[in-house]
């Protein structure tokens, strides 16, 4: 399976802005069958692009966080190395999901891009919260799964995952549309989502990085190529 993956959006000490992706990705990916294929933050035609090369998927990635403005918050309370030209990128791609019926998965900021396009919004900085429970940043915690079917196909309701994002939805900022189906333990914040009516899901963790539950990351990753779970196509 052919899978466009977006990318980091980095800006060098001199100033020239540059494409990054992390190895983690394409080293992980592929063992499953997915041939990653890079697209650029500057990609203006998104629909050659994916004729081009026969894209069958669509991988939204982590890095460059949400900027609160796209909820309509006009404080920034954390310099989380926004991108302008990745946050139309996603927009683009998520919309051309939903015209072409093109599964999508997404990661991390993938998955905050998500929400808020389909009318969520964000915690800005997980960390600010209130005697928070659990550090959501380069640390391990528990998941409950509460979609029934993941659950029973994994034989277990909750799961150890890692975590590495200052942003979060807490369960009011859900988007109305999106259904949750992982929830953290310790704060009940929002760690995984899915359309209801379209192949299109995300997780706030990395399964490709350490400290995830390895048989739940193969089995969404599987379900993802197989189109099954939460990318069913009816």
């Amino acid at each position: 399976m052919r899978v466009a993956i977006t990318q980091r959006h980095l800006t060098s000490e001199v100033g020239a802005d540059r494409d990054a992706l992390e190895h983690d990705y394409l080293l992980y990916y592929p063992r499953f069958g997915m041939t990653m294929v890079p697209i650029s933050n500057v990609c203006e035609d998104l629909e050659a692009f994916f004729g081009n090369f026969s894209i069958e998927g669509i991988f939204l990635s982590g890095g460059n966080a949400v900027h609160p403005s796209e909820w309509g918050e006009s404080e920034v309370l954390r310099d989380n190395a926004f991108s302008a030209q990745r946050s139309s990128l996603h927009k683009r791609l998520i919309e051309l999901a939903i015209k072409l019926r093109i599964p999508t998965i997404g990661i991390c900021t993938g998955l905050h891009a998500i929400n808020v396009h389909f009318g969520g919004t964000l915690t800005q900085d997980m960390s600010l919260l209130p005697a928070s429970p659990v550090s959501h940043v380069g640390a391990t915690h528990r998941v409950s799964i509460t979609a029934s079917e993941l659950a029973e196909n994994l034989g277990r309701g909750a799961i150890v995952v890692n975590s590495f994002h200052h942003q979060g939805i807490r369960p009011h900022e859900l988007a109305p549309v999106l259904r949750s189906w992982a929830t953290c333990l310790e704060d009940g914040s929002v760690e995984g989502v899915y359309h209801p009516d379209l192949p299109i899901a995300a997780m706030v963790w990395h399964p490709e990085r350490p400290g995830c539950d390895e048989d739940c990351s193969e089995l969404l990753v599987r379900a993802f190529l197989k189109r099954t779970l939460f990318w069913k196509q009816d």
